[in-house]
């Protein structure tokens, strides 16, 4: 008999589709954002294709940060929409791989976020996905805890 779909199983489906979509908004912003218009590049130079170079490949570096963030987080999302229709917990068990990694890199961007003194944006945005990737990590570890095997009906069975 299938457990009944609690707020454990929905939770990190959710999350997982919000970080997807923030990895997409990631990439399209990389695609739309032109950092190589700027009037004051005219006439520089050498300096002036430094700055257009280095701006080249920070869009760039966007758009695989977005590109490969998405595709990274579409196999928690599978397993764990699988996970609603099967309410087991080897697909849990499979996620925690995935929440254990973005809660690793999403702290590491937020400690590297805080050095950055002109804007507090980047520490929100790095924060709101610590906090969405640990939501999901502590519901998994919920799935699994209350999927588990009982240990009394095991026993039974083997002993008569």
């Amino acid at each position: 008999m299938k457990s009944k779909l609690a707020p454990r199983h929905i939770i990190p489906v959710v999350c997982y589709a919000l970080l997807l979509l923030g990895f997409f908004l990631v990439a399209i912003l990389g695609f739309a954002t032109n950092f190589t218009s700027s009037e004051s590049l005219e006439g520089s130079g050498i300096i002036g294709l430094l700055v257009i170079g280095i701006a080249t490949a920070v869009k760039f570096v966007l758009i695989l940060i977005g590109i490969g963030g998405a595709l990274f987080t579409l196999f928690p999302l599978v397993f764990s929409s699988a996970n609603i229709a099967k309410r087991g917990r080897k697909l849990a068990i499979a996620c925690l791989v995935f929440d254990a990694l973005w809660c690793q890199a999403f702290l590491f961007a937020t400690l590297a976020t805080l050095l950055d003194f002109e804007s507090f944006a980047p520490v929100l945005v790095s924060v709101f996905s610590l906090v969405l990737c640990a939501l999901a990590l502590v519901m998994n570890i919920l799935n699994i805890k209350r999927n588990a095997p009982k240990q009394e009906l095991a026993t039974e069975t083997l002993n008569p």
